[in-house]
């Protein structure tokens, strides 16, 4: 059975026979600071049209933003109950042991109307031990990309904790950073540690770890519409960062 985004497969047995029921879940709009209005333009989630909106979170079980099933028999139905009452069915008995009534990916539409932050994400070791949670590998595939469409992924060359941050001292951290172009049918995997960027005019489709644990590093000086800047997570970050730089950055390897 085909699978399109925000739907998964779930059997309901009964005595006589099995109804399969294919669940589209309710897309959970988050408004952001650099987003725009293309979830709605081009993928036709509801958004307000005055909205700056940022991501389209599809399929999750994590804290604050649980999936609900959008139509049938099953609507109204949080995915982690789901998980609980037919773990064994939707995720095999090893998965559903492993993970309970928790998913184990998150998917997600991300519109970059501005550049992101330049972020890290911990990897498992890290976010079990500070938030008791999932670490944060994730993977983009370019949907469009405003010509000249680009992205921060990884350092031009090996880097330590000792130059990253005299680098951030000196605002000179762009010098040190590997930048990408990037078009339509491009593919990103972003392991835990990889400092990374996503730049203003790409629309993606992400999937990662079920994980909202991101360390901002910088932000560009943004201010929201009270003149506050976001919060940085510098300490965080220079624990979390891989400072290894590798010979390619695109597509799965």
């Amino acid at each position: 059975m085909r699978a399109p985004w925000g739907f998964w497969s779930l059997f309901q047995a009964t005595d006589a026979m099995i109804d399969w029921h294919p669940l589209r879940f309710e897309p959970q709009l988050l408004e952001k600071i650099w987003g725009g209005n293309r979830l709605a333009s081009v993928l036709g989630k509801p958004s307000p049209s005055d909205a700056s909106i940022g991501e389209s979170w599809e399929l999750s079980t994590v804290e604050g933003h649980v999936s609900k099933v959008a139509e049938g028999p099953y609507k109204g139905v949080l995915l982690s109950t789901l998980l609980e009452e037919h773990g064994k069915d939707i995720l095999g008995p090893d998965l559903a042991s492993k993970y309970g009534a928790s998913f184990p990916l998150l998917i997600k539409f991300l519109d970059a109307w501005e550049d992101l932050s330049i972020q890290v994400h911990p990897n498992d070791e890290m976010a079990e031990r500070k938030h008791q949670c999932q670490g944060k590998t994730e993977m983009w595939y370019i949907m469009e990309a405003k010509s000249p469409g680009r992205l921060i992924c990884g350092f031009k060359e090996n880097s330590s904790p000792e130059e990253f941050s005299t680098a951030l001292r000196q605002g000179s951290l762009m010098k040190l950073l590997n930048e990408e172009r990037v078009q339509k049918g491009d593919i990103y995997y972003i392991p835990a540690g990889r400092i990374h960027t996503i730049g203003a005019g790409l629309l993606i489709a992400e999937i990662q770890q079920s994980s909202d644990i991101t360390y901002r590093i910088w932000d560009f000086d943004r201010t929201d519409s009270h003149g506050n800047k976001r919060e940085l997570h510098m300490e965080d970050a220079k624990e979390a960062l891989d400072y290894q730089a590798h010979a390619r950055y695109s597509s799965l390897y």
